[in-house]
């Protein structure tokens, strides 16, 4: 394993996953934010995610994630972590509803904002979830981290899984030193995988300030680089696109960040028009015109999920007149970006 795309395990995020296919260098790490990825769906949480998880054909984490600020995502992502905010237990008892799946790896992990009692806490949802699952992932933050490994370094067994989640954190920062030193201590120790995972995207970057055809001067990919310089096994980010807040669905913004493997960085595209159409007639001729289209191989865009999408919607063969869309296209073509790099 060498790289961890976190995804919410959202309809966009879904489809993505699914049509992109990864190899064992590739270990994602998925969120569940919601009971169902679709409202709509009329499946009860077990029978519904054994189904969906069933269709994965690689090792993949789960986390149900405490470390997001509930009170700005959407109605149903408030409705259902808010219970597992109030009552961590709650964790095990869905975790319990997906056992039988053997690529399925849960994590244990913890609300940064609030690392009070982590010994205890982590200490019972690993104690628990041992008890049905051969192999865990701890994933801890800067918040809580002396307390969260201290207990960890009594619990962990080899194979598992170290996670260090920075935010957006610069991982150059020197302040991290002294926590990369002791995980990659614990790693040659129980002979763990340690991955180091940071969002390149920031949540600050919008669709509004893009370039068109420009290079994302924000976002910062070098993690893909130098996690290697840090003693970790893999690095891991949100897969092409921003770390979001899962808040409710807002106005039309029209943009596209599209990643270059050639240069490791990404590239924006917008539109002033407020419209779905001008996905179609201005954010789609200015990808096909840009450097970054135009130096992907024949090969890549014959093979790429994403690419393969949009020349598809230039071709008529299907609809880019969708928000969603776009990000799920994104993320394909970073997934498969990250195959032929790794």
């Amino acid at each position: 394993m060498n790289y961890v795309p976190v995804l919410r395990y959202r309809q966009e995020e879904k489809m993505a996953l699914m049509s992109v296919r990864l190899s064992r260098k590739i270990m994602p790490l998925i969120e569940i934010v919601k009971e169902k990825p679709r409202a709509n769906q009329k499946e009860n949480f077990q029978d519904l995610y054994r189904l969906e998880f069933s269709k994965i054909e690689i090792p993949f984490m789960v986390d149900f994630p405490m470390y997001l600020e509930i009170k700005y995502t959407n109605s149903q992502t408030r409705n259902f972590l808010g219970q597992i905010y109030t009552n961590p237990a709650k964790r095990i008892e869905y975790f319990y509803q997906l056992v039988g799946n053997p690529n399925l790896i849960p994590v244990v992990s913890y609300n940064p904002d609030f690392p009070y009692d982590l010994g205890a806490l982590i200490k019972s949802e690993a104690s628990n979830l041992r008890k049905k699952f051969n192999r865990l992932a701890f994933r801890v933050f800067f918040n809580g981290f002396n307390e969260a490994i201290d207990e960890i370094k009594n619990l962990i067994h080899q194979k598992d899984i170290l996670i260090f989640d920075l935010d957006t954190a610069p991982h150059n920062n020197n302040i991290f030193s002294k926590h990369y030193a002791t995980i990659n201590q614990l790693r040659k120790k129980f002979n763990l995988v340690t991955v180091i995972v940071r969002s390149a995207l920031n949540m600050d970057i919008t669709n509004v300030g893009l370039v068109n055809g420009q290079p994302v001067t924000q976002a910062d990919n070098s993690l893909l680089i130098k996690y290697r310089d840090y003693d970790f096994d893999a690095f891991g980010d949100f897969a092409g696109i921003k770390k979001d807040l899962l808040s409710e669905g807002g106005t039309i913004s029209p943009g596209v960040i599209y990643y270059s493997g050639e240069r490791n960085c990404y590239y924006g595209f917008n539109s002033k028009l407020k419209t779905l159409e001008s996905f179609e007639t201005v954010i789609l001729p200015s990808i096909l015109n840009s450097e970054v289209w135009k130096r992907l191989s024949d090969e890549h865009k014959k093979n790429c999920p994403g690419c393969r999408a949009i020349e598809n919607i230039a071709q008529g063969k299907e609809s880019g007149k969708h928000q969603g869309k776009w990000k799920r296209i994104s993320m394909m073509h970073y997934l498969y970006s990250m195959e032929e790099f790794l």
